[in-house]
């Protein structure tokens, strides 16, 4: 039978010489007006991984997004809720990941999902800005100290060949 493998630090490369589900993702959408709500529920060894922190026989069934949003105008967005990260280049969905099995900093490094509060400012067609606060902890939906954290973003695509996230 196929052994599973210490992975040192790839918190997703969690069994070897094997085939699962790594990932099997469900989303709704629903939209009144300004104001809507989305929600991402996600299936399979990764939702092991990213609902309970280890790995796991492939079973569970998570949310990897659960949140309200609001739109007062085209260039404001605000978000309530759990989300998947916004911070670094890697992402949960390996199908949109370059780095399928992700790098050893993705885990140990940010959290996968946050509990926050968000709100994005739209510039232009080509620069946006983003503050966020949310729970401190590690991908915990409670908080699990005094303080929160807090993000700030700004991403720009100047040429349309070219963009950044500061």
């Amino acid at each position: 039978a196929p052994q599973p493998v210490d992975p040192s630090g790839r918190a997703f490369d969690a069994t070897d010489n094997t085939f699962k589900v790594g990932l099997a993702k469900f989303g709704v959408d629903a939209k009144e007006g300004k104001a809507g709500g989305h929600i991402d529920m996600v299936y399979g060894q990764t939702a092991d991984i990213i609902t309970t922190g280890a790995p796991g026989p492939g079973t569970a069934i998570g949310l990897e997004n659960a949140y309200v949003y609001y739109t007062p105008t085209p260039k404001w967005n605000f978000k309530m809720g759990k989300c998947a990260t916004p911070i670094g280049f890697e992402v949960i969905e390996s199908w949109s990941n370059l780095n399928y099995s992700r790098s050893y900093l993705y885990w140990d490094t940010i959290p996968v999902v946050h509990s926050m509060v968000m709100g994005t400012y739209t510039i232009n067609d080509k620069y946006n800005a983003t503050a966020m606060i949310s729970n401190s902890g590690w991908n915990d939906e409670a908080s699990t100290s005094l303080f929160k954290d807090a993000l700030l973003q700004f991403v720009g695509n100047p040429s349309g060949k070219f963009g950044f996230i500061a």
